[in-house]
């Protein structure tokens, strides 16, 4: 399944995706407080999708075992950014509108 992406408006790359990142430990002798995870124990991206309820799984770590022990759920619509991919892009896009003569007012007095 392939993910949706937005391109940043200035150079057309994708611009990221905000991810929310779910860890996991061994469901057999977990105790409270022993580890920072969520008991479960998961071996594929499907089981990820229905224990979270997430539309999306962006990546996920597997141990030598083959269980999963971190996955990153999308829930897909949130990105880092509206237009942009980077810093760099939306300072090239406020020079360009600078220089093309476009100002902005942001303090009244």
């Amino acid at each position: 399944m392939k993910l949706p992406s937005r391109p940043c408006i200035v150079c057309g790359r994708p611009i990221a995706r905000r991810s929310e990142t779910v860890h996991l430990a061994p469901s057999e002798g977990w105790t409270p407080g022993m580890h920072q995870g969520i008991p479960a124990d998961i071996k594929t991206r499907e089981e990820c999708r229905r224990f979270t309820n997430a539309p999306y799984i962006v990546s996920l770590k597997k141990n030598d075992e083959g269980w999963i022990y971190e996955f990153q759920k999308w829930d897909g619509e949130s990105f880092m950014s509206s237009y942009f991919c980077t810093n760099r892009c939306a300072m090239d896009q406020g020079y360009a509108a600078a220089k093309h003569g476009h100002r902005y007012v942001w303090r009244t007095e």
